[in-house]
């Protein structure tokens, strides 16, 4: 069990109370279109966090889960929000839906189908319920851990929905894992990890946000099984509902890191390229995220040269020029393999795209010997090619031996 910060209880209170309207919302009426459409993209979008990629079998998901909302709902329609209503939907849930508590349970297809449940799951469900019923609910993470606060009048409360016993609760039992849900609390222990910087500890973020967290937990899922890049992937999604997420969970961080060495390793140099990408969109001039990059691209250049695709391999540094990479780490790339790109379009007697890459080397390059000698043998392949018959290349009289340095 965790030691925890004796001011975790303010703290939560205190984002709560700054995120939270002071009364809560009508309840929205049962033909608000725009309310069931946003619930039912929320839906959606947990349902394809948690595997479900055909869109028939999601619609059809969408209208159960929804069926089942609405169901609950109409037994309290009309009705003000309040406490003693908030804690009834909290035990019906757990009465009819909520039966057996499964840490890998992230979908609501797991609920409605099966009865089973995690914190996100659990959560997701109350909170739903509790928006169409006019509650403004939050859902707080807590490093491995979820949980739900709501504000009736002037009160904060806070749920563990894991347990049928978890309504009113201090929310030191929540984190802490105190009491008959204390199991809840190794449900993503590793997947998201909490700066030391970040004293608050909590982090709020409304019921439509919570899809987020589904899909860093598929992220995790994604490693497990091999598929770093749909890991990387996952991310990049997770980072569209949670946009404080680079600096909320350093775990993700971690788990690109993963990824990219993962991919690498195994030889796809073109994924890990890909997850470097990703990693520089998450976390902006980021320098970790650029070596990872420019390291897999240079890789993926020397095979592109080795098989006589130069094209192929210039198009690579066309396409790091295009992002917002740091000038002198890409300068670097292009003095390392610049050189290569060059004499393996000469050898396919491609000049015009040789010349190109021997003026961005020159560009790169400050050392005015290098370029001038690389210039050099440049125009001496161009001139004996010219001595061979129309249409064949000086590379087609020779093996196909690895590229010689031109100095």
């Amino acid at each position: 069990m965790r030691s925890l910060k004796p001011v975790l209880a303010a703290l939560v209170a205190l984002y709560c109370a700054a995120l939270m309207p002071v009364a809560a919302s009508a309840s929205p009426a049962k033909g608000d279109v725009v309310a069931q459409v946003a619930d039912e993209i929320v839906l959606d979008e947990m349902l394809r966090a948690t595997g479900i990629h055909n869109v028939l079998e999601r619609e059809a998901l969408v209208a159960t889960i929804r069926l089942e909302i609405d169901t609950l709902i109409d037994r309290f329609d009309g009705r003000e929000p309040s406490y003693r209503r908030a804690r009834r939907i909290h035990t019906i849930l757990h009465e009819k839906f909520l039966a057996e508590y499964d840490p890998a349970a992230d979908g609501l297809q797991q609920v409605v189908r099966q009865g089973r449940y995690n914190c996100l799951s659990a959560s997701l469900l109350y909170g739903l319920v509790l928006r169409q019923l006019g509650y403004r609910p939050e859902i707080i993470e807590t490093p491995g851990h979820l949980f739900v606060s709501l504000r009736v009048g002037e009160r904060v409360i806070y749920v563990e929905t894991t347990a049928p016993l978890g309504f009113d609760i201090d929310p030191r039992i929540a984190t802490g894992g105190v009491g008959p849900w204390a199991r809840a609390t190794d449900e993503t222990g590793r997947r998201l990890s909490r700066s030391a910087r970040d004293e608050a500890q909590v982090w709020p973020v409304r019921v439509d946000q919570a899809a987020g967290f589904a899909w860093i937990n598929s992220a995790w899922k994604a490693m497990e099984s091999g598929l770093p890049l749909e890991a990387a992937a996952c991310v990049r999604r997770a980072e569209r509902f949670l946009p404080e997420m680079a600096r909320r969970a350093e775990g993700v961080n971690m788990l690109l890191s993963q990824a990219f060495r993962e991919a690498y390793d195994a030889g796809d140099f073109e994924g890990a390229q890909e997850i470097g990408r990703i990693g520089l969109e998450i976390y902006p001039g980021s320098t970790s995220a650029e070596d990872r990059m420019l390291a897999a691209a240079h890789k993926r250049i020397e095979i592109a040269c080795a098989a006589n695709r130069p094209a192929d391999a210039a198009g690579i540094v066309d396409e790091l020029q295009a992002l917002q990479i740091d000038g002198f780490q890409l300068q670097g790339l292009i003095r390392s393999i610049g050189p290569t790109i060059v004499m393996s379009a000469a050898r396919n007697c491609h000049w015009d795209l040789a010349r190109h890459n021997a003026e961005r080397y020159a560009l790169a390059e400050p050392d005015s010997l290098l370029t001038g000698r690389l210039w050099d043998w440049l125009e001496m392949r161009r001139s004996r090619s010219r001595t061979l018959s129309e249409g064949v290349c000086l590379e087609t009289l020779s093996s196909r031996r690895p590229l010689a340095s031109f100095r």
